[in-house]
C-alpha cells in the first residue's frame, strides 16, 4: 500500500459539505444554533468517557425505530432520524459529549443540565466569542432530553445509593440516617472540578495525575455511578475512618464518606509539587431522572422508610389486599359530578343503583404490582369485612415492634394508633402508584420519575383519598382528575391532562407520549375506560414536532336534520348517518400551544362537515355512563309501545349539543333521546364527544326496551344504540 502525497481538493470540499449539512440538518430538526452544535461538540474531545459508555449510548440512545403510526390523528410518535443527538453519535468527539450529556440529563433537569454545561464551556474556552448563550445550551439540552432518558443511568444512581446505605448502615448509623432518602447532584462549580480531575487522569503520559481522592458522603451515590459511567469502574469506597465498603482493583479513585462539604484531591507523581486540594458545597439538589418500575419501587419504600424490617414485612403483606380494598372502594367520578355548576342528584343516582352496570377507568392491577415488588403476599379474595389493619403483618409492625435499631420512622412513636395511621398513610400512597400505574397499557418498559410524595397539608391528592378509604373501610368517591394527574406526574408530564380552556388528550415529554386508548380505538371498553398508550418518542405531525394536542369546540354552521328525527316514531335501532364516517380535525396553533384537535362527520348527504366538537368531555361522560353488554332478549327486537311513547331519535351533533343547553333537571327522564348510530362504534364515540360530561347508557347486544328502562330507572336521557 502506499501512501498519496497530495489529496484532491473535491474530496476536502465534499467532506466539508457533508458535515456542514449533517449539523444543518440536526439544527433544522431540533431548532437549535449550529454554533451550541460546534460548541459542544469540540467540548466533547476534553471529556474522560470510556469506551463501554460510548458503547450503551450507541446501543440505547442512538437507535432511531421506525415511527409508529397514530390512525386518529393521522400523525406519527418517533425519533427523527437526523436530530442533534444522531449527529452527536457520528463523531467520537460529539459521542463522547453525547454520553456526558447522558449522565446530566439523567442526574437534573434541562436547565440545570444547561447552567453545568455552559459553565464548563465558559471555563475550558480561550475565545469566548465562541460560547453560546445559556438559552442556546438550554435549547439543546431540551432537544437530546428524550433519547437521553432512555440510558436508564438515573437506574445505575438509584442502585449505588441504595446498597451504599445498606452497607453504611452496618458500620455508621447516624451517618447512614444523615444521607438524604434521595442522592443528591452536584453545582455546575462541583461537576467542574470533577470533570478535570477525570481529565487529568486520563491523561496520557507522566504529566496526568495518578490518583484522586473524593471525600464526602452527600455526593457518594453519585460519584460511584458518574465514575464508572466516565472511567469504566467504580472507584474504591471507604468509610472515613478508612474501613473498606466497596475496593475495586487497581482502581485510581477513592471516595472517603466523611464530612457535608466535598472535597477534591488530586495526587500526582511523588516528585511534582502540583497536588491540588479543593473543598465545595457538593450539591444543588435531589438527582432528577427516570427509572423503571422496579427501581421505583425501591426508591419509595426507602424515601416512605418502609423498605426493610417490620415496616417492609407489613407493606408486602397488605399492598395486594390494599390495592383490591381501593379498587373496591373507590368510584372514580367525573368532575361534572363534583361541580356546583352541574348539581344534579338524578345523574348522581346511576352509580348507586347499577354499580355493576357502570365503565371501571382501571384494569387489572396486578401486573403492576408483580413488576414492582419481588415478593408480596396475595388477596384472591376480600370481603366487605376484610381490613389492612387485621393483617398479621401490619398488626406485628404496628402494636408489637418497637423501633427497631437502624429504622428512623417518623411515624413510630408509644401510640400505636398514631403508628398505625403513619403506616396507612405510607401504604396509600404506594397504592396510589399502583393505580395510577394501572392505567398505562404495556408498563413493562415505562420509564417513572423519582417524585416526592405530595405533602398532605396541600390540595387534595390521590393518596389521602385512598388513605381514607383505608383507614376507615367505606365508600369514597374520587375526582377522576386526581387519578390522572398522579398518572401523568409519575412520567413527567407535570402538566396534567387539563387545561383553563382546552383539556390535554395528548401530550410528549421526556421522550414518552401519552394518549388515551379511545382515542386510537373510537371503542367503550367496560374495564379501562380510563386506560392510557404510551409510545417512546415524540409527536410527528407532517414535518412538525408537538409536546401538546389540546381539545377544542369549533362550533361553525347550523343544521336542522334533528328537527325531523324528532318526529319519526321509535321502533328499532337503527343508525340515521348510514354511510357517514369520523373525521378528525388538526389545527396548528403554533410552536408553544401545540395541536388543535376536533371531530367532526363526513360522507353522509345530510351531515356536512359542520359538526366540529372535542373531545375533551368523553372521559367525564364516560365515567358516569354505564354499559349494558347482554340481555335476555333479542338485540333487535321492537321496543315496547308505552316505552316508545316516551323515546325521541336523535342525530349526534348539533341535536345533542343544543338539548344540552336548554335541558332542565326537572325534564331528565322524562323524554329518552336515543342517539341513532347503531353499529358505528366510530359514530357513538362522536356522540359522546357531544355529551359535555353528562352519562348515558351505551348499549352493547341489549335490546332497546332493557336500555331505555335502564336510562329511566337511573335518571338519565341519553341511550347511544
Amino acid at each position: 500500500m502506499t501512501l498519496q502525497a497530495q489529496w484532491g481538493l473535491e474530496k476536502t470540499a465534499d467532506s466539508a459539505i457533508s458535515i456542514s449539512r449533517g449539523i444543518l440538518q440536526a439544527a433544522t430538526s431540533d431548532k437549535v444554533q449550529p454554533l451550541a452544535i460546534l460548541a459542544c461538540e469540540r467540548f466533547g474531545n476534553t471529556l474522560a468517557m470510556c469506551p463501554e459508555t460510548c458503547r450503551k449510548v450507541e446501543k440505547t440512545v442512538l437507535p432511531t425505530p421506525p415511527h409508529a403510526v397514530l390512525k386518529f390523528l393521522h400523525s406519527t410518535v418517533g425519533y427523527s432520524a437526523h436530530d442533534c443527538a444522531t449527529y452527536f453519535g457520528t463523531s467520537q468527539a460529539g459521542l463522547q459529549f453525547l454520553s456526558f450529556a447522558t449522565a446530566l440529563m439523567n442526574t437534573m433537569d434541562t436547565l440545570e443540565s444547561a447552567k453545568c454545561i455552559h459553565h464548563l464551556l465558559v471555563e475550558s474556552e480561550t475565545d469566548t466569542s465562541l460560547v453560546p448563550t445559556l438559552l442556546l445550551v438550554e435549547d439543546l439540552m431540551e432537544s437530546l432530553e428524550p433519547r437521553c432518558r432512555l440510558s436508564r443511568f438515573t437506574d445505575e444512581i438509584l442502585g449505588w445509593h441504595m446498597l451504599l446505605r445498606n452497607l453504611v448502615r452496618d458500620h455508621d448509623e447516624p451517618l447512614s440516617n444523615t444521607v438524604h432518602a434521595s442522592p443528591v447532584a452536584p453545582t455546575a462549580e462541583v461537576l467542574k472540578e470533577i470533570v478535570d480531575a477525570f481529565r487529568e487522569l486520563s491523561r496520557i503520559g507522566d504529566s496526568g495525575a495518578v490518583k484522586v481522592t473524593f471525600a464526602g458522603f452527600l455526593l457518594a451515590p453519585w460519584l460511584i455511578a458518574f465514575t464508572k459511567w466516565c472511567l469504566g469502574s467504580p472507584p474504591s469506597t471507604y468509610m472515613k475512618d478508612g474501613t473498606p465498603l466497596i475496593e475495586t482493583a487497581n482502581s485510581k479513585v477513592r471516595v472517603y464518606l466523611r464530612d457535608a462539604l466535598l472535597e477534591v484531591t488530586l495526587e500526582y507523581w511523588i516528585d511534582s509539587p502540583r497536588d491540588l486540594t479543593i473543598r465545595g458545597v457538593p450539591g444543588s439538589g435531589r438527582v432528577f431522572g427516570m427509572v423503571g418500575l422496579r427501581t421505583y419501587c425501591q426508591w419509595l419504600l426507602r424515601r416512605l422508610n418502609v423498605d426493610r424490617g417490620s415496616a417492609l414485612a407489613a407493606v408486602q403483606g397488605a399492598i395486594a389486599g390494599a390495592v383490591k380494598r381501593a379498587v373496591d372502594n373507590i368510584s372514580f367520578v367525573s368532575t361534572y359530578e363534583n361541580s356546583e355548576n352541574w348539581d344534579d342528584p338524578l345523574e348522581k343516582s346511576t352509580r348507586r343503583k347499577f354499580p355493576e352496570l357502570m365503565l371501571q377507568p382501571l384494569r387489572e392491577t396486578s401486573h403492576v404490582l408483580s413488576l414492582m415488588f419481588e415478593e408480596y403476599d396475595t388477596w384472591d379474595n376480600t370481603s366487605d369485612q376484610f381490613s389492612v389493619r387485621k393483617i398479621p403483618a401490619v398488626r406485628t409492625h404496628c402494636e408489637h415492634s418497637p423501633m427497631e435499631p437502624g429504622i428512623v420512622d417518623v411515624h413510630a412513636t408509644e401510640n400505636c394508633i398514631v403508628k398505625e395511621w403513619g403506616f396507612l398513610k405510607s401504604l396509600a400512597q404506594i397504592v396510589a402508584s399502583v393505580l395510577a400505574l394501572s392505567l398505562y397499557q404495556h408498563p413493562e418498559s415505562l420509564r417513572v420519575f423519582t417524585v416526592a410524595p405530595e405533602a398532605s397539608n396541600g390540595p387534595k391528592h390521590l393518596a389521602d383519598v385512598i388513605q381514607t378509604a383505608l383507614a376507615d373501610e367505606t365508600k369514597a368517591s374520587c375526582p377522576s382528575h386526581l387519578l390522572l394527574a398522579e398518572a401523568m406526574k409519575l412520567v413527567g408530564h407535570f402538566k396534567g391532562r387539563a387545561a383553563a380552556d382546552h383539556p390535554v388528550v395528548m401530550s410528549s415529554f421526556s421522550g414518552q407520549t401519552v394518549y388515551f386508548d379511545f382515542l386510537n380505538t373510537n371503542t367503550v371498553f367496560e374495564g379501562g375506560s380510563m386506560s392510557l398508550s404510551w409510545l417512546p418518542g415524540l409527536i410527528w405531525y407532517g414535518a412538525d414536532k408537538h409536546h401538546l394536542v389540546q381539545s377544542e369546540r369549533l362550533p361553525v354552521g347550523t343544521f336542522d336534520g334533528n328537527a325531523s328525527m324528532m318526529t319519526v316514531p321509535v321502533h328499532t335501532p337503527f343508525n340515521s348517518l348510514q354511510g357517514a364516517s369520523l373525521k378528525w380535525v388538526a389545527k396548528h396553533d403554533g410552536r408553544r400551544k401545540g395541536l388543535r384537535l376536533a371531530l367532526t362527520t363526513d360522507g353522509h348527504k345530510d351531515s356536512p362537515n359542520i359538526w366540529l366538537t372535542g373531545v375533551g368531555g368523553v372521559l367525564s361522560s364516560l365515567l358516569e355512563s354505564v354499559i349494558l353488554e347482554t340481555c335476555p332478549h333479542g338485540k333487535d327486537s321492537c321496543i315496547d309501545g308505552t316505552l316508545a311513547e316516551r323515546c325521541r331519535y336523535l342525530v349526534p351533533g348539533r341535536g345533542i349539543s343544543g338539548y344540552l343547553s336548554t335541558i332542565h333537571t326537572k325534564d331528565i327522564g322524562r323524554i329518552i333521546y336515543l342517539v341513532a348510530v347503531d353499529g358505528n362504534d366510530a359514530l357513538r364515540f362522536y356522540a359522546c364527544a357531544h355529551l359535555s360530561g353528562k352519562a348515558a347508557v351505551f348499549r352493547g347486544k341489549a335490546c332497546l326496551d332493557c336500555c331505555v328502562e335502564v336510562c329511566i330507572e337511573a335518571g338519565l336521557s341519553f341511550v347511544i344504540l
